[in-house]
């Protein structure tokens, strides 16, 4: 039996799983991204994490996948994007864990590990699929005949920066108002449910005043149809995965709306089924370490 360890770097915690090489979930952990150390601290951390692993296991871990919000250069292993991670930008990954380590470490975008993550704990057949993870930023992976879809240079494409037809007061830090993220992030539904209404999210939607609940709706409804709408149009996608840490928001209040809007849509997007994140918050963690076993076993 193999070992393998994945983390997903996220914007308040790191999660960390170790499974064997029939993907089987050994232990899993979290502990908090930017403590008082900065990343140092959390890189320290998660080279100690391994460690501990192997001796509670007795027995060394083959490889490590690190799943993190992009733009990330999958070949050195650094992460490029100073507004969601700050302090990590800049930081080869790779370069900083493989000589602690003695193995090889894989980089990837966290949608990415969190598609992958789904694809194996679900036994989704199908091969030209979609995951968008909504939480602190949101990111978009695409599948198609069953490969992750990247641009030349293997780089992971930001789509969740398309814009949409809904506005959010301020402006992103890819300079619109109007982009996917900035509507939909985690973040985006959180401040401007408590700027523009003085309430939560869940408040506005179980209210009472239910004008305000279905304009508060309508927004987020028609910017998550818009931008699955044109990227299932265009890579032909026949499950989209809704995750990240708002998957529970997402698939309690937006899928149902969006998937009957989609439906009436035929035939472009009929074939089009949107579907809530199963393992939820650990599908990145998860899906890291399917993909660090996977670089091994293919070697």
């Amino acid at each position: 039996m193999s070992l393998f360890v994945g983390f997903d770097i996220g914007g308040t915690s790191i999660k960390h799983m170790l499974i064997d090489s029939s993907y089987t979930v050994l232990h899993t952990g979290s502990f908090e991204t930017l403590g008082p150390g900065g990343p140092d601290e959390a890189l320290d951390t998660m080279t100690k994490i391994v460690h501990a692993y192997e001796d509670q296991e007795k027995q060394k871990v083959q490889s490590v996948g690190i799943g993190c919000t992009g733009p990330v250069d999958i070949h050195t292993g650094t992460i490029q994007n100073p507004y969601t991670l700050p302090g990590f930008e800049g930081k080869s990954l790779k370069e900083r864990l493989i000589p602690s380590l003695g193995i090889p470490v894989l980089v990837e975008n966290d949608a990415n590990t969190a598609h992958v993550g789904e694809i194996h704990y679900c036994g989704i057949t199908q091969e030209n699929t979609m995951m968008i993870t909504f939480g602190t930023g949101v990111g978009v992976s695409l599948r198609m005949q069953g490969e992750l879809f990247r641009t030349p240079g293997g780089v992971h494409p930001e789509i969740g920066h398309m814009t949409v037809s809904i506005s959010s007061p301020g402006q992103c830090y890819c300079s619109r108002t109007n982009c996917f993220e900035h509507v939909m992030s985690g973040t985006a539904i959180n401040a401007y449910a408590s700027a523009t209404y003085g309430m939560t999210p869940e408040a506005i939607l179980e209210g009472e005043d239910r004008e305000k609940a279905t304009e508060f709706l309508d927004r987020m409804v028609t910017a998550t149809t818009d931008a699955i709408s044109s990227l299932a149009m265009i890579f032909a996608s026949e499950v989209v995965i809704l995750g990240g840490g708002m998957h529970q928001f997402i698939g309690k209040y937006i899928l149902p709306h969006v998937q009957q809007r989609l439906n009436a849509m035929l035939p472009v997007y009929g074939k089009t089924t949107l579907v809530e994140a199963r393992y939820g918050a650990l599908s990145g963690s998860y899906g890291a370490a399917v993909m660090a076993a996977q670089t091994i076993q293919n070697l």
